[in-house]
C-alpha cells in the first residue's frame, strides 16, 4: 500500500503526503515527512473513532477538515480508510479523481498482520519532564473542554454520566493514568487528579491515554448529537493540535 500512496503524491501537485487506517484505527500504511510521523498513532485513532460515530447516524462518503495550513482528506476505502493532507490550496476535483484509483487498490490490498505485543524485549521510556508533561495536560484539556461543550448544552449534568461511560471502556487500557479520574459537571475528566497520575508515565503513555479519553468522548458526541456535530468538533481539536504541536 506504501506504494499506492507514493503514486497518489506524485500524481499531482499540493499532496503532502498520506496514510491508511486500517482495524482498531491502526496505521496500516503511510507516506508522510518525517515531521509529521510521530502523530501519526495518535490522529489515526480519532479519526478512526470519529467516523466510527459518524457512521452510526448516516453514510459518509468523504470528510474534509480545514485549517489555516491545509487540508485533511477522509476517504472510507472498504474496511480502510485514506486520509489525504493536501495543501490549501489544491486542485479538489483532480484530487477527488486521484484518490478514488487510489481507494480501489487500498480495498484490494492484503490485509496487514497485526504488531506482535510488545512484552518481548523493550527499553521502559523514561518519564516524561514534568513541564511537558503539564504543557500536554493543558492542551488536552482545551480539547477535553471543547468536545464536553457540544453536548453539555443539550444533556446538562446527564452529559458528565455519558462521558463517564465511554471514558470507562479505556480505563482497562490505561490504569495508571485514569486511576480514580471521575468526570466533573462540566463533562471535562478530572485534570487535577490526571496530572498527578502523569507522574512517572512516559511522554508515549501520557499522549495515548489522553488521546483514547478524547476519542471515546469525541464518539460519545457523534453517537448523541450526530455526525455534523462530531465532524465540527474533530475540526476544532485538529486546530488545537496544530496550533500546539501535540
Amino acid at each position: 500500500m506504501k506504494d499506492t500512496l507514493e503514486e497518489l503524491r506524485g500524481s499531482m501537485g499540493g499532496i503532502l503526503g498520506s496514510f491508511v487506517i486500517g482495524g482498531q484505527g491502526g496505521v496500516d500504511a503511510e507516506d508522510v515527512p518525517e515531521i509529521m510521523g510521530g502523530a501519526l498513532p495518535r490522529v489515526s485513532k480519532t479519526i478512526y473513532h470519529v467516523l466510527e460515530a459518524i457512521g452510526a447516524t448516516k453514510k459518509l462518503e468523504k470528510m474534509t477538515v480545514d485549517s489555516e495550513n491545509g487540508k485533511l482528506i477522509v476517504i472510507p476505502a472498504g474496511e480502510r480508510i485514506l486520509v489525504v493532507i493536501a495543501e490549501k490550496s489544491i486542485n479538489v476535483p483532480l484530487l477527488r479523481l486521484m484518490s478514488n484509483m487510489a481507494v480501489s487498490k487500498i480495498k484490494a490490498a492484503p490485509a496487514v498482520e497485526a504488531p506482535k505485543a510488545a512484552e518481548e524485549k523493550k527499553e521502559e521510556a523514561p518519564p516524561a519532564e514534568s513541564a511537558e508533561a503539564e504543557r500536554i495536560l493543558d492542551v488536552y484539556g482545551r480539547m477535553y473542554e471543547v468536545t464536553a461543550k457540544k453536548i453539555t448544552f443539550i444533556l446538562g449534568p446527564g452529559a458528565a454520566k455519558l462521558f463517564e461511560e465511554r471514558i470507562e471502556g479505556v480505563r482497562g487500557k490505561h490504569p495508571a493514568l485514569l486511576k480514580g479520574v471521575s468526570v466533573g459537571g462540566d463533562g471535562r475528566p478530572d485534570m487535577a487528579r490526571l496530572k498527578e497520575n502523569a507522574k512517572g508515565l512516559s511522554r508515549d503513555e501520557l499522549v495515548a491515554g489522553l488521546e483514547d479519553v478524547l476519542a471515546a468522548m469525541v464518539d460519545a458526541v457523534g453517537s448523541t448529537a450526530g455526525g455534523k456535530v462530531a465532524e465540527k468538533t474533530l475540526t476544532e481539536i485538529a486546530k488545537i493540535k496544530e496550533e500546539n504541536k501535540i
